[in-house]
């Protein structure tokens, strides 16, 4: 199963799209769990929210993760070794206010099990390579500094 998670703010049909692009033409019978808020659902299994023991479980039993550049999916991937597929959001086609995301992305791009895509070519290539299982190798060290400094600053910011 491969699960999508747009966040829980604003659509994003592009990714949505895409991942029903890819799905069809990389692996038709493999079953893509979405989470996404109103908008076109492109044939997917789409759900407005899940419960956060709900969403886990999706993250848990997933062979990888698509998702916007949000940070909280990122480390909920990390934590779950699970590879993650990240399309940033865009102002330039009204996806967000302004480029967060995109600079998100730039940042974390070099994470270990995590896999940047700007346009739907490089997307594609991605998502292929996930769904056959392969994963490019990037120095773990790095990763884990990087993770346990988003989680600490996080936590702190954001005590639950």
């Amino acid at each position: 199963m491969i699960f999508v998670s747009v966040g829980t703010q604003l659509r994003f049909d592009r990714l949505i799209q895409w991942t029903s692009l890819a799905r069809s033409k990389f692996c038709p019978d493999q079953k893509a769990v979405v989470q996404k808020l109103d908008g076109k659902s492109f044939g997917l299994d789409c759900h407005h929210s899940f419960q956060s023991m709900e969403f886990e479980a999706h993250i848990r039993k997933c062979r990888f993760i698509v998702s916007h550049a949000g940070i909280g999916n990122i480390i909920a991937a990390s934590e779950n070794s699970k590879p993650i597929l990240i399309v940033p959001r865009s102002s330039q086609f009204g996806e967000h206010r302004n480029d967060h995301q995109i600079a998100t992305a730039r940042n974390l791009q070099n994470m270990q099990g995590v896999y940047v895509a700007h346009d739907q070519k490089t997307f594609e290539e991605i998502f292929s390579k996930l769904n056959k299982g392969v994963h490019l190798q990037i120095p773990h060290q790095r990763s884990n500094q990087l993770g346990k400094c988003i989680k600490k600053y996080l936590q702190e910011r954001f005590p639950s």
